[in-house]
């Protein structure tokens, strides 16, 4: 997700989104840690004129991303930065409950953390496409805007 959405300027969607359309000034993307199923979440603040055109590029970037897959590049880029930053999760309480709550309810076992560095030498292009693709699904998504006019989708 983070290759996808995940909220850095090296992510697809800030790329394009805000970057080259300048729709929003930031868009950010993920898996709200819930047990129930349906909880990808993509969410971003832009004007009304400009709703439906951002709302349909995000869907089209997020099937593209689906249908060709993230690059070798994009992975050891991710890879990288989350081996470097994981020290950060334990870098204040705050964090430490965040990490800990959200690994509980999500039913995590206990040495989860203990392998994400291992997990993160693991993955290959082929183990994180297909993780986008059973938990990502563009036609199952709910659309919810708030504002004064409804964003034509129609199109």
């Amino acid at each position: 997700n983070e290759i996808l959405a995940g909220g850095d300027f090296n992510a697809r969607l800030m790329k394009t989104i805000r970057e080259q359309k300048g729709y929003t000034y930031g868009i950010y993307g993920g898996m709200e840690r819930l047990r129930a199923g349906g909880n990808y979440v993509v969410e971003f603040s832009t004007d009304g004129d400009k709703a439906a055109d951002a709302i349909l590029e995000t869907l089209h970037i997020i099937n593209e991303s689906l249908n060709e897959g993230v690059t070798q590049e994009e992975l050891e880029l991710v890879r990288l930065g989350n081996k470097n930053g994981f020290a950060n999760i334990f870098s204040s309480n705050a964090s430490i409950h965040r990490v800990i709550g959200a690994l509980f309810v999500a039913d995590y076992p206990k040495d989860h953390l203990n392998h994400t560095l291992n997990r993160l030498d693991n993955a290959t292009i082929n183990s994180v496409n297909t993780a986008l693709n059973s938990r990502i699904k563009p036609d199952e998504f709910i659309i919810i805007t708030v504002g004064k006019t409804k964003p034509n989708l129609g199109k």
